[in-house]
């Protein structure tokens, strides 16, 4: 299995969370840019997304896609080919949001959302399940 770091169309960003933690966000540079809209409704949900040794994803329910525009996520921990991050969560979305994803600890990833398909947040943490998504 090939390093997300290792894929050359991915552009990373790095970040630090809410408790100062760094972390990095990432994007496919060749992905269709969205478009802002202002009919877009902010959202806060509370999720149970368990981290497992699993890259397989999740798709959601329609529910879910329209109320935060994200149709499938995959959150992936402890692979051996994961060099700096312990913890990789995957998200497919359709809407630009900017996303809080918060984890068990109450650390909050950020995620802007600028263009279509899949979106990345590689970090560390004790407790990485994800438990609320937030958009704005």
């Amino acid at each position: 299995m090939k390093n997300l770091e290792e894929i050359t169309t991915i552009v990373w960003e790095k970040r630090i969370s809410k408790n100062g933690k760094e972390y990095h966000v990432g994007y496919h540079e060749d992905a269709e840019r969205l478009e802002t809209t202002s009919d877009k409704v902010p959202f806060s949900i509370k999720v149970d997304w368990p981290a497992t040794n699993s890259s397989d994803w999740i798709v959601q329910d329609s529910s879910f896609i329209a109320t935060t525009g994200i149709s499938r996520y995959s959150l992936d921990k402890d692979r051996p080919w994961y060099k700096y991050y312990k913890i990789v969560l995957n998200f497919t979305a359709q809407v630009h949001y900017d996303y809080y994803f918060t984890d068990e600890t109450g650390d909050i990833y950020e995620c802007n959302v600028y263009s279509n398909g899949d979106h990345y947040v590689q970090y560390n943490s004790e407790k990485p399940n994800i438990i609320h998504v937030k958009g704005s």
